[in-house]
């Protein structure tokens, strides 16, 4: 986090504090890789997060400097779960780093870090449990072109405060294929109006380290509306479905406006 707080601050160096980001790729599977400038905010899918819950995919980001997003995961702190024997939520962190901006190409490096709580009743010989996501982001917005494209590779850990588990895990991701793939599509259909597809090889579980779960195929479509000068400028509405594991998950997100 410091290496990337020290990036950030050089990267920004010639980017105007004052710059407005466009908003012509609105994400299904992937996420944003254009900074959102600083001062702004945006509700929008989470580096790494995209295999978890609903509630758990989606982030409140800042725009703490010019190109570095910084963020949390707001549901999982609103929902508490009253069962002792379960893994609760204790925090989490968002953090997304642009590292190349051109006219057509926009590359950015994130990170998701949700902290659990395990209680000692299940048993395990660890009672904290970090479940960290990192990805490499970019998107390509064509100049005069309706269509704009987003990719991400999305690789994660699982580590706890157990040193002997620790070992276990990081023995068992030298074994297995741990990078999940992305790739969305954005149409432009009218000037205020676009529709996304995405498809990408994705994480059955986001704790598939511990439980050996394989990856499985994802897809589906978000509508995008933009408003300008509305509270939520982007709203954005879509759904994905797992075929393997037969499930459905409402996507919901949108630029803020305050």
């Amino acid at each position: 986090m410091f290496i990337a707080f020290i990036l950030s601050l050089f990267l920004s160096q010639n980017v105007s504090a004052q710059e407005v980001v466009p908003e012509v790729f609105h994400p299904h599977l992937t996420y944003d890789a254009r900074p959102l400038g600083r001062g702004n905010f945006s509700f929008q899918t989470v580096p790494g997060m995209i295999s978890a819950s609903t509630g758990s995919q989606y982030g409140l980001l800042l725009g703490v400097f010019p190109r570095l997003d910084i963020g949390i995961m707001p549901f999982p702190y609103l929902i508490k779960s009253k069962e002792e024997n379960e893994v609760k939520h204790s925090s989490n962190l968002v953090m997304k780093l642009n590292f190349w901006k051109g006219e057509e190409w926009f590359w950015t490096i994130g990170m998701s870090a949700i902290d659990f709580d395990v209680p000692s009743s299940l048993g395990q010989p660890f009672t904290e449990l970090t479940v960290m996501q990192t990805s490499l982001g970019a998107n390509y917005l064509p100049l005069g072109s309706r269509w704009t494209y987003g990719l991400v590779i999305n690789t994660g850990s699982v580590t706890t405060d157990d040193e002997a588990t620790n070992a276990q895990l990081e023995a068992q991701e030298k074994d297995r294929q741990r990078s999940e793939w992305f790739v969305d599509a954005c149409y432009q259909i009218q000037d205020n109006e676009y529709l996304t597809l995405g498809a990408g090889q994705i994480r059955k579980n986001p704790f598939d380290d511990i439980y050996g779960e394989d990856l499985a195929i994802s897809f589906g479509f978000n509508y995008t509306w933009e408003r300008p000068t509305k509270t939520f400028k982007s709203p954005s509405v879509g759904l994905n479905y797992r075929p393997e594991l037969n499930r459905y998950i409402l996507l919901l997100s949108s630029g803020i406006n305050f």
